[in-house]
């Protein structure tokens, strides 16, 4: 039975692969690509013993690949008359949005010989193919909705989807994703505000509204309450949002993340949203999914990632750089060697400051406390306690309040071990660190040794 490729090999299925740390020097393997777990394309990194992640692609965008389901990743496919196709039936189809990648379906233009029209297909038990004969009329750029009468982009003839043309492709454009989409009475798509000035409608009003998830669409009849709908939910308007963090401008939710001068908001779910302006971290952004909101000093904007690996930076204790990154599971890294990083839990921490992070001026020997929440959330904490504590060699701040009913071996207070004791530096020129923003501490070694040198 022939073997169906149905999408791009996962990187956890890259022969040898290592999320971590390969044991020898990795090169770049620039032909081969896998798609990871925080929904990106990587370049597969390959090395002697193990394979890596490398660059991850970026650019919006249309992607093809060909992947012979052998471990070792999918080659790209240039579209237009400069790419070629070896064999068909390996051929998948992305599409970038924001910096994730989703699949998608259609007809693709490849190479200048006869058969340079290639099908990707949904429909089930159906080959990837390549023909001299145009499917449809590319070319013009427009989105229009249509029925996927075919099963060419959900294996389901009776769906209506979104189906953009351009010069090399015409695609299921998982890019339309929300509620009331203007479809005028030539069935092109709009975002309803675009569609003010663009849509070609027979009145005052849209011909029809759809709300489409990934491309695909249903009509919709009601009139939304803006108070109730999620695409409406306006932080600094006293609206219903739904709990989390979101991003703010000129009274609208930012979802790219390219628009600098945002605010953070934060929305206990329903009204009383909370302007955070101030606040640094790492925030899930509820206002765009797969996405997260990161403030430094300079302010705040959308990222999607922000790494996917830890720098080895040795020093002398086990806290030494705060990268906040995503690879198949949020973490923080924090530790000496290896590579190694810490997978984020709820709690507080203490992350080296001998590096900027945030935006946050440098400090040899310093270090500041984080809070991660246990929806992921990461806060620099300004709290100004003085004395915070840790077992010697690890990282997680134990809580006062929580230390004395803590009876687990290797606990705090557990018979035997010694807390290891840092103390907020209030002594250090105000110039010289970020206090107003940032509790800077030293540990009580390091404070020892300053003060006997004085």
């Amino acid at each position: 039975m022939e073997l169906i490729i149905s999408s791009l090999t996962s990187c956890g299925n890259i022969s040898n692969f290592n999320a971590e740390a390969c044991g020898t020097a990795t090169t770049a393997n620039s032909s081969k690509y896998c798609i990871h777990s925080d929904k990106k394309i990587y370049e597969v990194k390959t090395g002697t013993d193990c394979s890596q992640l490398g660059t991850p692609l970026s650019d919006a965008g249309v992607y093809a690949f060909e992947d012979a389901n052998d471990g070792n990743g999918g080659t790209a496919v240039t579209l237009g008359a400069a790419g070629s196709v070896t064999t068909a039936k390996n051929l998948v189809l992305y599409q970038c949005v924001s910096g994730i990648f989703t699949q998608t379906y259609g007809h693709i233009i490849v190479g200048s010989s006869d058969n340079k029209y290639c099908t990707i297909t949904a429909e089930a038990g159906q080959t990837n193919s390549c023909s001299s004969t145009d499917p449809t009329t590319l070319g013009a750029s427009v989105s229009k909705l249509v029925t996927d009468s075919t099963k060419l982009f959900t294996n389901d003839n009776s769906k209506k989807v979104v189906a953009t043309s351009a010069e090399n492709y015409y695609i299921l454009d998982v890019s339309f994703d929300g509620e009331d989409y203007c479809v005028d009475k030539c069935g092109e798509v709009f975002n309803r505000k675009t569609g003010l000035c663009k849509a070609d409608t027979t009145g005052e009003d849209c011909d029809s509204y759809y709300n489409c998830s990934k491309g695909v669409c249903q009509l919709s009849n009601t009139n939304a309450n803006p108070r109730q709908s999620s695409d409406e939910c306006i932080p600094a308007a006293d609206t219903q949002c739904d709990k989390g963090y979101y991003l703010v401008k000129g009274g609208e939710i930012i979802k790219d993340t390219t628009t600098t001068g945002a605010t953070l908001w934060f929305c206990p779910g329903g009204k009383d949203c909370q302007d955070k302006t101030g606040l640094l971290g790492f925030f899930n952004n509820k206002g765009q999914a797969e996405q997260y909101i990161e403030c430094t000093v300079e302010g705040c904007k959308g990222t999607t990632v922000t790494g996917t690996s830890c720098d080895s930076t040795a020093e002398g204790q086990a806290v030494t750089t705060g990268t906040f990154y995503n690879s198949g599971g949020l973490k923080l890294c924090i530790y000496d060697s290896g590579d190694e990083s810490l997978t984020v839990t709820a709690g507080n921490y203490f992350v080296s400051i001998k590096t900027s992070l945030l935006g946050l001026k440098a400090l040899t020997d310093h270090f500041i406390a984080v809070n991660v929440d246990a929806d992921g959330n990461l806060t620099v904490l300004k709290e100004t306690i003085r004395y915070r504590y840790t077992l010697f060699g690890e990282n997680k701040i134990h809580l006062r309040e929580d230390a004395k009913t803590e009876t687990s071996t290797n606990q705090i207070c557990d018979a035997g071990v010694t807390p290891f004791e840092y103390i907020l530096d209030q002594w250090t020129s105000s110039s010289t660190i970020d206090s107003d923003k940032a509790d800077y501490y030293v540990t009580e070694t390091f404070y020892q040794r300053e003060r006997e040198a004085k």
